[in-house]
């Protein structure tokens, strides 16, 4: 609530604290109840099976007439400036700004393992889909109420891949991606197994593939002006705010 407070004292926005609690098993939904009684205007979207980061995102945002939607991770590695500079991007004219960890303003504190095949899995989808983008997972992204209704029912992933659904889709219809660049520490556990870096791998992987499948097998139906990077021309192709 002080973020919501922060944003209407320096940027005039009105908005709307949102949480998509994803079938946690760890008390969350305990504690998103004491914060929903201590501050009423929170709205808590809960669900007892987890659905996933896409699906629990569309279904919080659908219907939803914001001028902006955005999201970001609860552990708050980047802090939560970068959110309000997201905002900012899209006030000022961005359809979707992304958290980049690997812009070069960013300075970066990962686990070696993670980060090498963090770069590696953008490497390939720039690759792949030409979007120019540095850092397709990171968990804070902005939309404009144009992308949120253009983009967001046309995707199809309901979990993590969701992220780099969302950029894609997003330069293949012309819309505008700004990065951001962040000062990130990792809250995860820095110990991450390699046995969960690999079944991370194939599951990205499979989703890579099922999605640029589909992609080619299904025709568009309206040219494809070229995208902007950072305000640069590109290739052709839980939070909401109203100002």
């Amino acid at each position: 609530m002080d973020l919501s407070r922060h944003l209407a004292e320096t940027d005039g926005l009105l908005m709307r604290v949102m949480v998509a609690e994803d079938g946690s098993t760890d008390g969350t939904q305990a504690v998103l109840t004491a914060l929903s009684l201590r501050f009423p205007e929170l709205i808590v979207h809960s669900d007892v099976t987890r659905k996933g980061r896409g699906k629990a995102l569309r279904d919080l945002w659908s219907g939803s007439d914001y001028d902006a939607v955005a999201y970001i991770d609860t552990d708050l590695a980047m802090g939560t400036e970068p959110l309000v500079r997201c905002l900012r991007e899209i006030r000022a004219g961005a359809d979707l700004a992304v958290g980049s960890r690997y812009a070069l303003e960013s300075t970066v504190n990962r686990p070696p393992l993670v980060g090498f095949v963090s770069r590696a899995y953008n490497w390939l989808i720039r690759g792949i889909f030409d979007d120019g983008v540095l850092d397709h997972q990171c968990g804070l992204k902005a939309l404009s109420a144009r992308a949120r209704d253009m983009i967001l029912p046309v995707t199809s992933n309901d979990s993590w891949f969701w992220d780099t659904e969302l950029i894609i889709r997003c330069h293949q219809n012309g819309l505008v991606v700004r990065e951001i660049p962040l000062d990130w520490v990792e809250r995860k556990n820095p110990r991450t197994s390699v046995r969960r870096l690999l079944t991370e791998v194939f599951t990205f992987s499979a989703a890579i593939v099922g999605f640029d499948d589909a992609l080619r097998s299904v025709p568009t139906s309206h040219p494809h002006p070229a995208g902007m990077v950072d305000g640069r021309p590109g290739p052709r192709g839980s939070l909401n705010a109203n100002r």
